[in-house]
């Protein structure tokens, strides 16, 4: 008999199970999943092998941890992780998807300060690409054409921002901070340079030197040239 505490039965009851099947001669056994939220499941499970010091049951735990967080969460998974106070934490620095922002606006409300996080978190992914599509104009090699916009990770929110459910609280609340961050941080735009042939006025060829010469300029006229001036009038 094993008394155990500080975790779930159901999940120290799986890796004693995961254990006592990986004990036949053929190898570690892949971690099976929960049918019914999967990812909360697993965390409880991670929990469990930790508790029994079952490193090798631990990793394979996490590894489908991270699989399943590469992939968009289900609306029940985001629900539960909301409810218990993890969702942000596993979510907030590699980005929200949509579809899982959308799930999370329906469930807070606008005076909520996870709501505040959420319009942040958006609006500060929107404005670093805006920088990033910014620069990428500069250094076009073409800059008398318009160059093709490029898609980035924000982009998929305008659908959210301009969504009807939430235009008039979620996405005025972004396009508010973006525009703050406009006033304070805008750019003064760059006068277009044209390029021009000039063309020089003709010279006159003597030889080793090329110069113009006007000889008005120095006191020439075409009584320098008659007969009967002395030499120190030229």
């Amino acid at each position: 008999m094993v008394a155990v505490t500080g975790s779930q039965k159901d999940s120290i009851k799986k890796a004693l199970d995961w254990a006592l099947r990986s004990c036949d001669g053929k190898g570690l056994k892949q971690y099976l999943p929960a049918d019914t939220l999967p990812l909360i499941e697993a965390r409880k499970d991670k929990a469990a092998g930790e508790i029994l010091g079952m490193q090798s049951y631990t990793a394979k735990v996490e590894a489908y941890i991270q699989a399943r967080l590469a992939r968009t969460l289900s609306a029940k998974e985001v629900k539960a992780l909301h409810e218990e106070g993890t969702y942000l934490t596993l979510r907030i620095n590699n980005g929200i998807p949509v579809d899982e922002l959308a799930v999370l606006l329906r469930l807070v409300k606008s005076d909520d300060v996870i709501f505040s996080t959420l319009v942040d978190h958006v609006a500060n992914r929107t404005i670093a690409d805006m920088q990033t599509r910014y620069t990428q104009n500069q250094n076009s090699n073409v800059p008398e054409t318009t160059p093709k916009r490029s898609v980035l990770p924000s982009d998929q929110y305008r659908s959210i921002r301009k969504a009807k459910a939430f235009a008039d609280t979620f996405g005025k609340a972004v396009d508010a901070v973006i525009t703050d961050w406009q006033k304070t941080n805008r750019v003064p735009r760059q006068p277009r340079v044209i390029h021009t042939t000039v063309s020089a006025p003709p010279i006159r060829n003597t030889g080793k030197y090329l110069y113009k010469l006007n000889l008005a300029d120095v006191g020439v006229t075409n009584r320098s040239f008659t007969s009967g001036l002395s030499k120190r009038d030229y």
